[in-house]
């Protein structure tokens, strides 16, 4: 007679990643899926303001047109951390490793701390010791834009410096020029770019625009290392 087929929820995992493996070998150890196994999963949290899990495991897709996210912070206060806190439970299990991170330190700041000493963009680093999310997406979206003018055929042909330098006597041309009839504009006008990339890094209200020349030949060169 043959052993007891291990149990539990570890062992039940464990032998759904096997007959996937069993379904899929010539994936190796690159099958389609999650390799989740419960052993690994920190233990569930318990604490009075934390809703049941639900029942269900999945969706249809049809029911998302019922989601009323406006809704959700009319709801009792403990009510809207709960469904914060699930929404962490689903990130513990992300492929990416940074979506797990940010999940477990969501979960702590939930359970730990829940704006006692620090707001939750500060457990989450996002603010604090320099830190602004504001400022640092604005720059990324100034980068973004600038790397795709570079692509321009007036600066595409030149040499990284020299189309550095072009675009910043375009840039300040145009700030002079043009900025001052379109500053208060709260939506892009119908501008072919440059221009629109102007106005667009205008927008972004940062002290300095653009990046000194040296920084911003580099930029071009790894936007055109990168194909645009």
């Amino acid at each position: 007679m043959s052993a007891p087929a291990p149990r539990g929820p570890g062992a039940r995992a464990r032998r759904i990643v096997a007959a996937c493996r069993s379904a899929w070998p010539e994936q190796g150890e690159r099958w389609p899926g999650a390799l989740i196994d419960s052993d690994h999963l920190p233990p569930p949290a318990r604490a009075a303001w934390i809703a049941p899990r639900a029942q269900s495991v999945g969706i249809y897709t049809v029911d998302l047109a019922d989601d009323r996210p406006e809704d959700l912070r009319l709801r009792p206060v403990v009510e809207i951390a709960s469904a914060i806190f699930r929404l962490g439970d689903f990130g513990l299990t992300a492929p990416d490793r940074r979506v797990r991170e940010a999940a477990a330190v969501l979960r702590r700041w939930l359970l730990e701390d829940r704006g006692d000493r620090y707001d939750l963009g500060t457990a989450l680093g996002l603010r604090g010791s320099g830190r602004s999310l504001p400022e640092a997406a604005r720059r990324a979206e100034v980068r973004a834009t600038l790397a795709r003018l570079a692509c321009m055929p007036r600066y595409a042909s030149l040499a990284p410096r020299v189309a550095a330098r072009k675009m910043r006597d375009d840039f300040d041309a145009w700030f002079a020029a043009v900025w001052p009839r379109l500053k208060d504009l709260r939506a892009p006008p119908p501008l072919p770019d440059p221009g629109a990339g102007w106005w667009h890094i205008a927008a972004n209200d940062l002290a300095r625009p653009l990046p000194n020349a040296d920084v911003l030949a580099a930029m071009i060169t790894e936007a055109r290392r990168r194909g645009g």
